[in-house]
């Protein structure tokens, strides 16, 4: 197994996470590949079309956050 790029999580080498063993905590597991809500906000605004430079400025965040946050929605998917 091998950590993920950035994001802390071991996958396989097939690029999936591993199974979790009996008696995990299914929530955290659940919150780790769910987008935040931050996430989800800067993706849908990808659907509308703006450049990443425009979604930052409406986030209010910097553009390299707001492709991160894209990234990341797209990487839990």
């Amino acid at each position: 197994m091998e950590q993920a790029a950035g994001a802390g999580l071991t996958v396989t080498a097939e690029g999936k996470p591993p199974r979790l063993p009996p008696g995990a905590d299914l929530a955290a597991a659940d919150a780790l590949v769910r987008p935040a809500e931050r996430e989800r906000e800067a993706t849908a605004l990808v659907g509308t079309g703006p450049s990443t430079e425009e979604i930052a400025h409406r986030l209010v965040v910097s553009p390299l956050t707001a492709k991160t946050r894209v990234n990341h929605t797209m990487v839990k998917r």
